[in-house]
Parts: structure tokens; sequence; C-alpha cells
């Protein structure tokens, strides 16, 4: 995994939120950033250029649908190639929607194709790539807090994200055979002006003084997250879970847990046989 700076990155959902503030750091670190999102092209530019004030790197805007499969591969693979003549080894999988649970099939199917399934397929189109070009690289996605924990306020968001977690934990082998690093951040609740807002609106019908209202994170202090990832070279498979007052890796004890139940579980009744 070559070092941030120099280095080729590509971002989705970086017109705003966790994704801007992740470029602009990268870029401030000397990397080449592809940021990628749904705004208009023109607009897109516009932010980039000013992202490549505040550093060595330099930011280019591409405009890309995460959900439509030939959209996604043209921007992961073409669109850095084309602007920097390289893969981009550094790879964040972060665009994401948030809706309620009543919004219909078609918003909840959305809601699905952005936080998961562009997730796996650009996690297997960025492996596919890299290995192609010879060169290791790590793959960050976003997950979030409600994919370790229940979230009553959506159940379904917090299964797109519960399966982000998932899918990530599952692709310990990508190392090997792609030498690709993947782990995911699960952000608690943060500032930003899609999800945030979202969830800020439903704690707030909820409860007015609900306590995750009080110390919200900053989309800065999530990036710092994804830096870390991306720089320790140790790190695969992991999830890093980021809340205000402390942020740590999430400890899937599989065996632990097992025994603890073993342990004190109530027993089931096995089927009867036949």
């Amino acid at each position: 995994m070559p070092a941030i700076q120099g280095s080729t990155a590509w971002v989705s959902g970086a017109a705003q939120g966790i994704g801007l503030a992740l470029s602009r750091e990268l870029v401030a670190k000397g990397a080449n950033v592809v940021m990628a999102d749904l705004m208009e092209q023109s607009k897109g530019q516009k932010l980039a250029a000013e992202v490549s004030q505040g550093g060595a790197g330099v930011a280019v805007y591409d405009q890309v649908d995460v959900t439509d499969s030939g959209s996604l591969h043209r921007s992961m693979v073409d669109k850095p190639k084309e602007a920097f003549g390289c893969c981009a080894f550094i790879v964040i999988n972060n665009a994401g929607i948030a809706v309620s649970d009543d919004a219909g099939e078609a918003k909840m199917k959305a809601m699905v194709d952005v936080n998961l399934m562009a997730v796996m397929r650009g996690t297997y189109v960025a492996a596919e790539a890299m290995r192609a070009a010879g060169q290791k690289g790590v793959v960050i996605n976003t997950a979030s807090m409600g994919g370790l924990l229940p979230l009553p306020e959506t159940p379904a968001y917090a299964a797109s994200k519960w399966a982000v977690v998932g899918f990530t934990l599952s692709c310990r082998p990508l190392k090997k055979s792609h030498g690709v690093r993947v782990n995911c951040v699960c952000p608690a609740m943060t500032q930003t002006p899609a999800v945030g807002a979202f969830f800020e609106s439903k704690f707030k019908e909820a409860d007015a003084n609900h306590p995750l209202l009080q110390d919200q994170l900053l989309p800065e202090v999530v990036a710092d997250a994804y830096i870390a990832l991306i720089e320790n070279e140790k790190l695969n498979s992991q999830a890093a879970a980021i809340m205000p007052q402390v942020s740590y890796l999430h400890n899937f004890d599989f065996v632990g847990v097992t025994m603890q139940g073993m342990k004190d579980g109530v027993k089931l009744p096995r089927r009867a046989k036949l």
C-alpha cells in the first residue's frame, strides 16, 4: 500500500458531509482524488477546484450513479486513469441515503441499492482493478453505529448498515487473493446535510432532548478515522466504531459469545424426529 502522499484515491458521496471532509483531508495529505457524486457536473467541478486549493494533491469531480454498474465501473476504473494516469489504490465507498421505513418499496429499494449493493459492487470492482494493476491497496466502506447496534427509528436503514459490516468482515480473503485490505467505519450521529439531518429530525420527533442530539460528530473527526485505517497496513476486515467519547475497533468475539451462550442460554427444544 503506497503512502497517501502521491497516491490516487476515489471517494463516493464526495460532494458533502463525510465524503467531502475526507476528500479535503486526502488532498491536504498530497493525494489525487476523484470525487464521485450525483451533483451536477459543472457544480462538482467548481467544488473539486476549491478542494484542490487545500493541499499538494489535486481533486477532480466525476458525476456518477453508484447504483448503475456501468457508471460505477467507468468512474472507479477509467476516471482515475484518465485524470491521473493510474488506478485508484485508495477507494472509499461512502455514498449513502436514509429513508423512513414507511417511505414505500421504491425508496426502500433505492436505499438498499446505494447503502449495500453499490458498496459490494464497488469493493469487487476496485479489488479487480488493483490486482490488474499489480498494486496493493485499501477499500473502506461507510457503515454506521446503526450497523453494530439496534436502531429502532428505522430498522431498514440499520439492516443495510449491518449488512455492510458483515460484508466487510467477510472480505478478509481479498488481502491474500488481490492484495486489498477492506475495512469499514461505523460513525455515531454525524452533522451531515443528508443522513445526519434525517436522523436529527427522527430523534427530535421521539424526544426533543434525545441524548444523541447533544453530542454529534463533525465530519472532519470521522474523516480522521478513514485516514487511520488507510495508513495502518495491519488493519484488515475491521469495523472502526467512531463515537464522540471514544473510538475503537469493534470486537466480534464469536467464540466468546458462543461459549457464554452455552453457559447461560436457554436450551431450545430440538425438532422432533419424524
